[in-house]
């Protein structure tokens, strides 16, 4: 005979039958340490956390729970997410506070954007392929590139030539410390659309550019890429050591837009009268500012939802 569920089982299976959309672990755990809490230590007890992700995963082997370990796609999940990925109240407090409006300046392009361009993207995943891997792509693209020097011809081929040196500039493989002679300061891909809207290409050549381009930088991947490098323009993230730190744009932003809020909150002393003052905070509560990103924010997170 199997034995029922026990309590934090039946605490994690109640809170998800009235959940609304995905839900990760950490959110379930911070929910659930919070319920009828006058008020929140400011550290929840790893103790807590051990003993309610025991029992999610006794859940999921039970057949009650599907988790699904996955990496955020973008800065919108970050600002729903990510701020419950920390057993501190109080950094758990300042990225609620911030994290959504940060998400918004982006979304109307008033944030810091990218760090690093889609160009930078392409060839930094090129970089993580194998040698042989990079040849097979390359006489991939030189089949393509054939049909592209049928259209030479045409007017604005100078466009058709940038396209066929990005792509020779890009795609070949070169030794170590080596670099091909042709520099295009465009991605592959703004230069694949821009020949497509100007009616440029062969009629098959469309097609067989973006099955390539989707083969050898899958659209999923650009996403996780572009993540990261928002992250990266505003904080300088170590993979395993050393502590976060904010960068001075990101700094300038939070002191524009949050700087009542955050001292509403107790991060900061009313003298404070600069972010240049943020830079280099003395006070713990100003160091907090720092946590706002984290190593973690690029760790998969453990996204749960019920079973029937």
């Amino acid at each position: 005979m199997s034995r029922g569920l026990g309590l934090n089982e039946r605490l994690l299976k109640s809170y998800l039958l009235e959940a609304d959309g995905e839900i990760t672990f950490e959110t379930l755990r911070w929910a659930l340490f919070a319920r009828d809490k006058q008020r929140i230590p400011d550290e929840m007890p790893s103790a807590w956390d051990t003993s309610l992700l025991r029992a999610l995963k006794s859940l999921k082997n039970k057949g009650h729970v599907l988790i699904e370990r996955r990496r955020l796609k973008d800065f919108t999940e970050a600002a729903i997410h990510y701020p419950n990925k920390t057993l501190n109240r109080r950094v758990r407090e300042l990225r609620l506070l911030v994290l959504p409006a940060l998400a918004r300046l982006e979304a109307e392009g008033r944030g810091l954007g990218l760090h690093y361009r889609k160009e930078d993207n392409e060839e930094h995943t090129l970089s993580l392929m194998g040698r042989s891997r990079r040849q097979d792509i390359f006489q991939d693209w030189l089949s393509i590139e054939a049909g592209i020097r049928q259209a030479l011809s045409t007017n604005g081929a100078a466009l058709l030539i940038q396209l066929i040196a990005k792509g020779r500039s890009l795609l070949t493989v070169v030794e170590p410390h080596q670099t091909y002679p042709i520099v295009v300061k465009k991605s592959l891909w703004s230069l694949i659309i821009d020949c497509e809207r100007a009616g440029m290409l062969p009629q098959d050549i469309p097609f067989r550019l973006g099955a390539f381009y989707e083969n050898v930088f899958p659209a999923e991947r650009g996403k996780e890429l572009a993540f990261k490098s928002l992250i990266h323009s505003y904080a300088t993230i170590h993979d395993k050591t050393g502590a976060p730190k904010l960068k001075r744009d990101a700094i300038s932003l939070l002191y524009e837009n949050f700087y009542q809020p955050l001292l509403g909150l107790g991060f900061f002393r009313p003298i404070t009268k600069s972010p240049v003052d943020w830079m280099t905070p003395q006070p713990e509560e100003e160091k907090a500012l720092h946590a706002l990103f984290d190593r973690h924010i690029l760790a998969p997170f453990r996204f749960v939802r019920l079973i029937g």
